[in-house]
């Protein structure tokens, strides 16, 4: 919606977070989206660790990833509760958004660690997607070649797939975790 009713329908020569600042029409209406999808994804995070954790009682890596996950989800609705607008809310802005970005490949690159059991498919994908994120960081910011809102289409696409195989890997783990079998005595 926000895309689609901003004021200038030529937002994206500046970048998405454009669509939240006091240049775009309705920017609430991003604002809000970004602010109540991390508040859905630490739902998420607790629907999934509170039952895993009653099984796996003090196990390190799924409290180190748990907080990982909701600094992440924190990390993206703040994004949303400070705009991108001239000013100190730029700074800060900024700064939440790459400690989004930092949580995140610090969650791809410690996969192997805080989930052990997951499939091979799932680390090898997991480093593959980040070092396509740290290249197209390069080509953003050092080369300069990619546009800002380039780099953050690509950066979304790559990042929520990536976290939609971490959830089911998770899921995968609860799953195990629960799984019982039935023994017939013959």
């Amino acid at each position: 919606i926000a895309m689609v009713t901003n004021s200038s329908r030529l937002w994206w020569q500046y970048n998405l977070s454009f669509l939240g600042t006091d240049g775009a029409l309705d920017a609430w209406q991003f604002n809000a989206t970004l602010i109540l999808a991390g508040l859905i994804w630490i739902a998420l995070v607790d629907y999934l660790f509170v039952p895993l954790q009653q099984v796996m009682r003090g196990n390190h890596r799924l409290i180190v990833l748990r907080v990982l996950l909701t600094l992440s989800a924190i990390s993206l609705a703040g994004i949303g509760a400070f705009p991108n607008n001239a000013g100190q809310l730029h700074f800060i802005h900024d700064q939440i958004a790459n400690g989004l970005v930092y949580f995140i490949l610090i969650l791809m690159a410690g996969n192997r660690w805080l989930l052990p059991n997951a499939p091979r498919e799932f680390m090898v994908t997991s480093y593959v997607i980040g070092g396509v994120l740290v290249v197209t960081m390069l080509l953003f910011e050092v080369i300069g070649y990619l546009s800002l809102t380039a780099f953050e289409i690509i950066a979304f696409g790559l990042t929520l797939s990536w976290i939609l195989l971490l959830l089911q890997n998770i899921y995968r783990l609860y799953y195990h975790a629960y799984q019982t079998f039935v023994v017939k005595i013959a």
